[in-house]
């Protein structure tokens, strides 16, 4: 066994079966080239005749020229213009409409540049100056007065101006010392009316229910009519809001006591009419069922009527292009005079808008007789501050109040000490009595 084994051939290895198959595949490789060359070049040109690769002509090579030149190549239509319709909303641009426009364009340049030769010959030929007169040649020192050239100038509309309010208001002519009646009167209605405005406003900023604990001013003479106006408003929000639902059922008495203690509201306004404010019961699924479905059934009753009147329109549209342009003009009108408003404003410095002061007055009785003796409501500095705040130059504010130290202050208080107390009578001491007591 051991002869046996060391008298067998060695393994071979797998570089040993590479190198044993390298020369087939470069046989292999080899052949597969020949033929591609061959697929190539229809063979080999190592066995081929020289006379058969080479032709010698006898004549020039120019006559072959014409048949050698590339022809143009023609454009013909795109795929996309073969495989798709044409568009008949859009208009084909054609060499001929090409050609169009730019015979347009040239005349276009032509006539502009007439034009411009036009303009200028006459700004050639255009007078110049006129010659200066004798009365200029002989005015040697210059004394007389020289016109400048006058220009030819476009009168422009000028747009309206803001209000300016003047420094110094002139007053009315009822404010004199020996005014017209009639001046007189119109002025003191002025003031009057002034008045009244600043009390209407005023009475409109406090609260209606409770104007004593707001501070309100209650006047005695409410007997005008528009005292009588406000007090019917009154009693009608009182008598339609929730609190007067527990005041109707004893409103007999009541009424009467209000209306000869304060003056109220019972004259214009009976207590039957005042009627208790009901409260909204729980609705039940079947009641708000049925209110839906009747707010469904007018919401639709109103489509179906908007959608009528739509379809009657589409008959008159001329009516409505007319409306539209009335419309358009009312507009425009309405936006200039918003622009005029705007420019006329006043500019507001502060959050505190300024009020007018009620105009200079005296009554009849107190009209002087002399110029010296007319008193002035105002001094000069108040008629001064007030015309800055209307011109606004400084920041209308409102009148401030009395300063006061924000420490708590203290009554002075004397108290008694041992020393005092020693130099009292013992008696109010009420320590030892006297012994006739």
């Amino acid at each position: 066994k051991r002869a046996a084994w060391a008298t067998m051939p060695k393994r071979q290895s797998k570089t040993q079966w590479r190198k044993r198959g390298e020369g087939f595949e470069e046989a292999a490789r080899s052949a597969r080239e020949r033929r591609d060359q061959h697929v190539r070049t229809g063979g080999s040109l190592a066995a081929v005749d020289s006379s058969s690769l080479f032709v010698v002509e006898s004549g020039g090579s120019g006559s072959n020229l014409a048949g050698l030149r590339r022809k143009k190549r023609e454009h013909g239509p795109l795929w996309v213009e073969r495989h798709t319709a044409a568009n008949p909303h859009v208009a084909a641009v054609s060499a001929s409409r090409a050609r169009q426009t730019r015979a347009v364009t040239a005349l276009r340049k032509q006539h502009m540049d007439a034009l411009v030769a036009k303009a200028t010959r006459r700004r050639a030929v255009k007078p110049g100056p006129p010659p200066p007169s004798f009365e200029s040649e002989m005015d040697v020192w210059g004394s007389a007065p020289q016109e400048p050239p006058r220009r030819k100038r476009t009168t422009l509309i000028p747009e309206s101006a803001p209000v300016v309010v003047p420094a110094v208001q002139v007053p009315a002519e009822g404010a004199s010392y020996n005014p017209l009646p009639s001046a007189h009167q119109a002025l003191l209605g002025e003031a009057v009316g002034h008045e009244l405005e600043r009390r209407r406003r005023a009475r409109a900023h406090t609260l209606a229910l409770f104007p004593r604990r707001r501070g309100a001013e209650l006047d005695d003479d409410s007997d005008d009519a528009e005292g009588r106006a406000l007090a019917v408003v009154t009693c009608e929000a009182h008598a339609n809001g929730v609190v007067a639902a527990a005041a109707v059922e004893d409103s007999g008495e009541e009424l009467e006591e209000d209306e000869d203690a304060e003056g109220g509201c019972g004259e214009q306004l009976a207590p039957e009419t005042m009627k208790p404010a009901r409260l909204r019961e729980k609705l039940t699924v079947t009641q708000r069922n049925k209110q839906r479905r009747s707010r469904e059934k007018l919401a639709a009753e109103h489509a179906a009527k908007a959608e009528r009147k739509r379809e009657k329109q589409f008959g008159r549209i001329g009516a409505l292009s007319s409306e539209i342009n009335k419309e358009e003009r009312l507009l425009q009108l309405r936006q200039q005079r918003d622009e005029l408003r705007e420019r006329a404003r006043r500019k507001k410095l502060g959050k505190v808008k300024y009020a007018p002061r009620r105009p200079d007055v005296l009554l009849m009785e107190e009209l002087p007789g002399s110029l010296r003796a007319l008193p002035c409501e105002a001094s000069l500095f108040e008629d001064r501050f007030d015309s800055m705040q209307a011109r606004s130059l400084i920041e209308p504010r409102k009148r401030a109040g009395k300063a006061r130290n924000s420490k708590k202050r203290y009554k002075s208080v004397l108290r008694e000490t041992h020393k005092d107390r020693r130099h009292q009578s013992p008696y109010l001491r009420d320590e030892q009595k006297p012994a006739w007591l």
